[in-house]
């Protein structure tokens, strides 16, 4: 389920919440609500995890046999109830989140069966097509962010432009074209894709630069969050021209992976309620040290010299065995 990564799904949920929030506190029947969409939030985004790895199980048995399915070590039929249960708890969560807000369940309903629907799209096969399994996974990405918002009847859609869908936008443009860029971690990608690939990158962080010196209502604090995220994407752009994508891996997904987090604390800053500021910083650091548990790589052997003075490997399995370097990501924006 590559569980801690489902941290920054529940900080977009919850800024997509903030944005959109009208005026003081949350009585402790919305505090309830937003809880219930946060752990929906995290059930459909493990449902991804785990049916990506379902639906990819007969390429996994070829390319990447050490993964839990084609290992065997994860049953496939119990792997496969896991996903579909994940997806129907956080339809019934977001039901329940709706309800428990507006008195209505339908609300909480369409958003989440929106966010299921990208999901399913993606990892039943849209992601074997380049382009148009980007924008599935992008997809997945603006839907959770409004599904809070929406579920509780803070937003509804509308011809403005507002914080709360400008938001989700970025975070759909920003996933899109990480995802692009991580289909050629494989292959050396020519000019046009990687040029495609960092422009649509650099719409989030020229936005949030912009949008607090030209637009009112905007802070100038917000400047921090796009100047730190430009850095990255550029950082990585001069890194991808100098050594190309094939010999960059994975190095440059995950380092956009992490960006998302740019991305949230970008928004948060030139419009969110700055109290949320605690909550990302929670999340963030919660994500962090949880991927570095789970993810870390099995202990390398141990050299022991035998009797005859030759020397012997004694190795100790890793917390996930022969998946811990690398495959974390997998699926992952």
């Amino acid at each position: 389920m590559r569980a801690p990564l489902a941290a920054s799904a529940v900080s977009n949920l919850l800024l997509g919440v903030g944005l959109s929030w009208r005026s003081g506190a949350p009585t402790g029947v919305e505090v309830g609500a937003i809880a219930l969409l946060a752990l929906a939030t995290c059930c459909l985004y493990w449902a991804g995890m785990v049916l990506n790895d379902v639906f990819d199980v007969e390429r996994d048995r070829e390319l990447y046999p050490q993964r839990a399915l084609p290992s065997g070590r994860v049953p496939f039929r119990l792997a496969a109830g896991l996903g579909a249960g994940l997806v129907l708890g956080g339809l019934a969560l977001a039901g329940g989140a709706a309800a428990l807000a507006t008195g209505s369940p339908v609300r909480g309903l369409v958003g989440a069966t929106a966010v299921a629907l990208c999901v399913l799209g993606y990892d039943g096969g849209l992601k074997r097509i380049r382009l148009v399994g980007s924008i599935a996974m992008g997809s997945c990405r603006f839907t959770n962010a409004l599904l809070g918002a929406y579920a509780l009847g803070l937003w509804s859609p509308s011809g403005a432009i507002d914080p709360t869908l400008l938001h989700a936008s970025l975070l759909g443009v920003f996933v899109t074209f990480l995802t692009w860029l991580s289909t050629y971690e494989d292959e050396r990608a020519g000019t046009l894709a990687v040029s495609f690939g960092y422009l649509g990158l650099l719409v989030a962080p020229v936005t949030l630069i912009a949008f607090p010196l030209l637009g009112e209502g905007w802070h100038p604090l917000g400047l921090l969050g796009g100047v730190a995220l430009f850095a990255v994407v550029l950082t990585q752009l001069i890194s991808t021209i100098l050594e190309g994508t094939r010999a960059r891996g994975q190095a440059t997904t995950r380092a956009l992976l992490q960006a998302i987090w740019l991305v949230d604390l970008g928004s948060l800053l030139a419009r969110g309620p700055l109290p949320l500021l605690g909550a990302w910083a929670l999340l963030f650091v919660l994500g962090k040290a949880g991927a570095k548990l789970l993810f870390k790589p099995p202990p390398k052997p141990r050299v022991e010299a035998d009797a005859s003075g030759g020397e012997t490997s004694t190795a100790s399995p890793g917390t996930m065995g022969g998946d811990a370097s690398g495959e974390d990501d997998a699926g992952a924006p």
